[in-house]
């Protein structure tokens, strides 16, 4: 047990430095900036496409050969995302002359009241709703569904999520930011709310999309308004704390759920 848990921690290290980098690379690959809520829009369908598909496949391969075959073919498949970088074509980068720390990200962050609020609005998301993920195995085992059904909560979150992307590139970008995080965020609360009185798995599955709606309509306009107030040479700092906020929060979370499901219930939990 012991190599996964350095692997994992390994793993935290470099998604330190990749989370906040990918956030604000979304910024350098568009040329339009005024397109940049669409553009983050898109970049949430295409994470959660994968993760639509991503467990079909995983279900599949773990079932046939098990968990060493997923872990490798999951490495396998970083090769395209190198190839692809390699080929990308950017504007060159200038690099700031004058010294920055994280320092002036968090300094800009509690002065800017807007961001402030997002980062909080993650934050307290990551500890309390979103790591409600953790408890998908155990629903699972509630329905008898085993490793199957997990694949299918994984994929009916990710197909809820996939959708949300797609209108929110196209038919909801015209709807102010504010309203779209606070109507993402109770979609999301309530659908999670009532997966805990789902009769049967099928109807489990429906909430999830729908949560996965509400969760991804919440996130990405989040995104969307921090990246579009943050100026230039803070965007690296502040979408770091921007990250911290939510990937370093939801392991946290991810206990506390845990603790709470293996002395109460899942389904306590989730309420």
């Amino acid at each position: 047990v012991w190599h996964i848990v350095v692997l994992a921690g390994f793993s935290g290290v470099v998604n330190a430095f990749n989370m906040p980098a990918q956030q604000a690379f979304v910024h350098d690959m568009i040329d339009d900036k005024e397109a940049l809520g669409n553009a983050i829009a898109l970049n949430s369908l295409r994470f959660n496409m994968a993760r639509f598909v991503g467990p079909m496949i995983a279900g599949i391969v773990l079932v046939k050969w098990g968990a060493k075959a997923c872990f490798f073919i999951n490495a396998v498949s970083f090769v395209a995302v190198i190839i692809s970088l390699l080929r990308m074509k950017l504007p060159p980068f200038v690099s700031h002359k004058r010294d920055l720390s994280i320092k002036e990200g968090v300094s800009y962050i509690r002065q800017h009241k807007p961001t402030l609020r997002n980062v909080i609005l993650m934050a307290s998301g990551a500890m309390f709703v979103w790591s409600a993920s953790t408890l998908y195995p155990v629903l699972s085992t509630f329905f008898k569904c085993g490793e199957k059904g997990y694949s299918w909560m994984t994929s009916a979150n990710g197909i809820g999520a996939m959708l949300c992307g797609i209108l929110l590139a196209s038919v909801l970008e015209g709807i102010p930011t504010r309203l779209r995080i606070y109507v993402g965020a109770i979609i999301f609360g309530c659908a999670l709310l009532l997966v805990t009185l789902a009769p049967t798995f099928e109807f489990l599955l429906c909430l999830l999309m729908i949560s996965g709606f509400g969760m991804i309509l919440c996130a990405a306009s989040s995104n969307t308004a921090v990246q579009q107030g943050v100026p230039e040479h803070l965007r690296g700092r502040v979408m770091a704390v921007y990250s911290l906020s939510f990937q370093g929060v939801m392991p946290f979370g991810g206990l506390v759920a845990g603790f709470m499901a293996d002395h109460l219930s899942a389904h306590t939990t989730l309420r």
